[in-house]
């Protein structure tokens, strides 16, 4: 008998749809195995700490509980663009009462309301005038405000942890007050919320956490104060420290470039274009709508905004030097954390100033292969609004530190006496 072969076409596609199958799982399986490799020898290695070895260091080091230690990033959330995103999409406020207080600051450029919010994470009048609990201040991001959820995340544990958290929200930014410029980051005002609040509580010890553009403003308060600087501790998150480079390394992607071109015209003049448009405002005439509009990277708008607001400056060199903390970072007096990611896409490792931080006994900088900027989403569901990053659990963990010796200090100088 001869064989002949199979004519069922049904049985041929079957075979096929099986042969296919079998490839894909494969192929799925081995992308699996090739990630979980990766995530454990690359992804959550071990946070890279930098810093010189002084006992006030060492004591913090080995008191913490976060650090020296690991960073697990959500395993499916690895990729610095979607750890950024969560930042900004991931997570609901947290469910937490809050009241707003106004602070006058001055006026610089003719606008009409002249005076900033502080929001505090706590009920109206729960602290009266003088009490002793800690303060933490928190700056928020460049594009943002004291009620972003990355902002209240932030605050509720640290709340939780048995700190008051004031949030200001800086000049212009604020969604419901309008006719503000807001452009420079400018330190009077900063400093008119600290002395504010260093009057209103004068014994409560003051400490500060800033995030982005606020890690900023904060390590350059820091550092033009010096020695007589009012916070006991300070941490800078995702800090850009140079604007100069920032701008000139964010103009090289395209993507980021536009979106942050896109808040940037949003932010800071679509906001509060009447006072550049009205013909009545001190304001007309300074800033041109159509080289706003025009403007194709972050240098160009500054040029077309921040020059002709603040026109004491020769060139955007000059501007982004005076706006800088890079070179204030020697004047640290006080314990900071400076805690990075590597693969930061908008403030870039490439902008850490290794060997500046390192000659300043002061600093602690503490860096993650992954986070994004501003990420470090941690767990398998980190998108409640329960959830806290890795971030936020470490500034709780190092604020909490740096207090307990506060207090021993305190302790054994009344002891002495």
């Amino acid at each position: 008998f001869r064989r002949t072969p199979c004519s069922d076409p049904c049985a041929n596609t079957r075979l096929h749809s099986l042969m296919y199958l079998v490839l894909v799982l494969g192929g799925l399986l081995l992308l699996i195995f090739l990630s979980a490799i990766r995530y454990v020898y690359y992804d959550s290695l071990p946070v890279r700490l930098m810093y010189q070895q002084t006992q006030r260091n060492q004591d913090i080091l080995r008191e913490m509980r976060l650090l020296p230690g690991r960073f697990y990033p959500t395993p499916y959330c690895v990729h610095e663009l979607a750890q950024t995103l969560y930042v900004l999409f991931g997570r609901p406020a947290p469910p937490y009462s809050t009241h707003d207080e106004p602070v006058h600051v001055g006026d610089r450029l003719g606008e009409p309301d002249s005076k900033i919010l502080v929001t505090w994470m706590e009920d109206e009048g729960e602290y009266v005038e003088g009490a002793m609990e800690p303060i933490v201040i928190i700056l928020h991001g460049v594009d943002g405000n004291a009620h972003k959820p990355y902002v209240l995340h932030m605050a509720k544990l640290l709340r939780n942890g048995g700190f008051r958290t004031a949030m200001p929200t800086r000049r212009g930014c604020n969604p419901h007050i309008r006719g503000q410029v807001s452009y420079e980051y400018h330190d009077p005002d900063f400093d008119a919320v600290v002395q504010h609040i260093r009057k209103k509580y004068p014994v409560a010890p003051l400490y500060a956490v800033g995030m982005s553009a606020g890690a900023n403003i904060l390590t350059k308060y820091i550092g033009m104060k010096g020695a007589d600087v009012p916070f006991k501790a300070a941490i800078s998150i995702a800090n850009g420290y140079d604007w100069n480079q920032g701008t000139a390394q964010l103009a090289k992607s395209r993507i980021l470039n536009c979106a942050v071109l896109y808040t940037a015209r949003k932010q800071f003049y679509t906001h509060n274009k009447d006072i550049y448009e009205e013909p009545s405002s001190p304001l007309h005439g300074i800033v041109c709508p159509d080289a706003v509009a025009k403007a194709r990277n972050f240098r160009e708008f500054d040029e077309a905004m921040a020059l002709k607001l603040h026109n004491k400056y020769e060139d955007l060199d000059d501007f982004y030097r005076a706006q800088s903390s890079v070179y204030h970072i020697e004047d640290l007096a006080i314990p900071m954390l400076f805690i990075h990611a590597d693969d930061d896409p908008l403030c870039t490792a490439a902008l850490i100033p290794y060997t500046k931080l390192y000659a300043n006994p002061n600093c602690i900088l503490a860096i993650t292969n992954r986070g994004g900027h501003l990420g470090w989403a941690q767990g398998w569901w980190p998108f409640s609004s329960s959830s806290c990053t890795w971030c936020e659990e470490v500034v709780s963990d190092y604020l909490a530190t740096v207090r307990k010796f506060d207090l021993e200090q305190v302790a054994q100088k009344k002891k002495h006496e």
